[in-house]
């Protein structure tokens, strides 16, 4: 809302400063961690609303990726292609992962043109019983040919992404696995 460049802000507050060394970076995750962790503290102290307050704003993470996205291009009639499903990089468990909501945010604005690629999860058709959701595992060749990618996880295999794979598409890389 206010233009910043997080990944920018990230860099100028880990530069010359040691204290900030191996700080984490945000990304799109949520996690059954996070979900109860909020609630047993803010249950316990009545001054913790901050804490709420996080997971609010991580909740509203998929409305505000499509938002943004909306704000520079029509989306209506275009291909979206999602890297990663699963709610940490590296793992096959879908409990409380964002991604489901996000699949929601855009089919409100183009159905059936989403194409998913969950390298943890098989190549085919996929149930997530945590979820209640079905859709097609893709590989990631092609996912790579949709004209939008959102890059919803930081799993290993996709370290390797280059800008180039993407070059002329709509890119949202929730990760900065691009370095951008």
């Amino acid at each position: 809302e206010f233009n910043v460049d997080i990944y920018k802000l990230f860099s100028l507050m880990n530069t010359d400063y040691s204290r900030n060394k191996g700080l984490l970076k945000p990304g799109f995750a949520k996690g059954t961690c996070l979900t109860k962790d909020w609630g047993m503290i803010n249950e316990n102290f009545a001054y913790t609303d901050i804490i709420l307050q996080a997971y609010k704003i991580n909740e509203f993470t998929p409305k505000f990726y499509v938002e943004t996205i909306k704000k520079r291009i029509d989306i209506k009639n275009k291909s979206v292609g999602i890297f990663g499903y699963t709610f940490k990089a590296d793992t096959d468990d879908t409990r409380d992962t964002l991604t489901p909501k996000l699949i929601r945010y855009l089919e409100r604005e183009m159905p059936k043109n989403i194409k998913i690629n969950e390298p943890n999860l098989p190549i085919g058709d996929v149930k997530d019983k945590f979820n209640n959701i079905e859709f097609i595992n893709y590989s990631i060749d092609d996912v790579t040919q949709c004209e939008i990618i959102i890059i919803a996880m930081n799993h290993s295999v996709y370290k390797y992404f280059t800008s180039d794979m993407f070059a002329g598409k709509v890119v949202l890389d929730a990760w900065s696995i691009l370095n951008k």
